[in-house]
């Protein structure tokens, strides 16, 4: 009996570290890099910087426009300009935009996005930096 015991708490804490250690793999906030757009002397680019964010945290609801997402897709430069159901998410000052205030949980209508969580605070800065910038491809 004491060995089973032993060994289903072995096991156990086995599992934990694999789990603890694993994590980091789980994470979908984009590592910043040389080309850090956060840096003031780079602009963020859509292709660039805010595509990967979108590929990691959008993209899996937001591939294809149609009615069960709002009829945004985010899988390119031009659909993301083009917006959705409620027009364009991309205004001059972020703050103002639809896609800011859905990453940060500030909107007045509908849900936050991504529905599950926000987005890590490096990717909103991200992306309100690139609406900031002028929203460039």
């Amino acid at each position: 009996m004491k060995y089973k015991n032993k060994t289903k708490q072995i096991l156990i804490i086995g599992i934990c570290f694999i789990i603890f250690s694993c994590s980091e793999l789980f994470l979908t906030e984009i590592e910043p890099s040389e080309s850090d757009c956060l840096n003031d002397d780079i602009e963020c680019t859509y292709s660039e910087h805010v595509k990967p964010i979108f590929d990691a945290n959008c993209i899996s609801c937001h591939e294809f426009a149609n009615n069960s997402n709002g009829e945004l897709s985010l899988s390119s430069y031009a659909n993301t300009l083009s917006g959705g159901n409620n027009g364009s998410i991309i205004n001059s000052n972020s703050e103002n935009s639809l896609l800011y205030q859905k990453i940060t949980g500030n909107q007045t209508e509908g849900s936050q996005m991504p529905p599950s969580d926000l987005m890590t605070p490096y990717n909103i800065d991200v992306i309100a930096k690139w609406i900031e910038d002028g929203a460039i491809e």
